[in-house]
């Protein structure tokens, strides 16, 4: 399997004391890999993307970068978490002019 992978815990209210939840656990590992598709005429047919190009040269491309994605494409003032602020977003790959012109009507 390799060496594990850290990442910033996402300093949820289940990290802090007494607030009621179970057992403590740190969040600082990423889990297994999940696939995820990314679908639009504004990507090239074929691509494939592997590792995010930052925010950090340890991020990396987990279930965080979705609300990553949502403040970096919309401008959003600040990021939820530090987990978030530490994932890679798929901002990049949504912008630009689409491929090819498709009419749906």
């Amino acid at each position: 399997m390799g060496t594990p992978l850290y990442a910033p815990p996402p300093n949820a209210a289940c990290e802090k004391k007494n607030t009621g939840c179970p057992d403590k656990f740190a969040f600082d590992r990423l889990g297994p890999r999940l696939a995820n598709l990314i679908i639009s005429p504004r990507i090239p047919k074929g691509s494939v993307f592997r590792d995010p190009r930052g925010p950090t040269n340890t991020s990396k491309y987990d279930l965080a970068s979705i609300p990553a994605t949502a403040k970096n494409l919309f401008g959003l003032p600040a990021f939820l978490t530090e987990r978030d602020a530490w994932s890679g977003s798929f901002h990049h790959l949504l912008l630009g002019t689409p491929l090819i012109a498709i009419d749906c009507h």
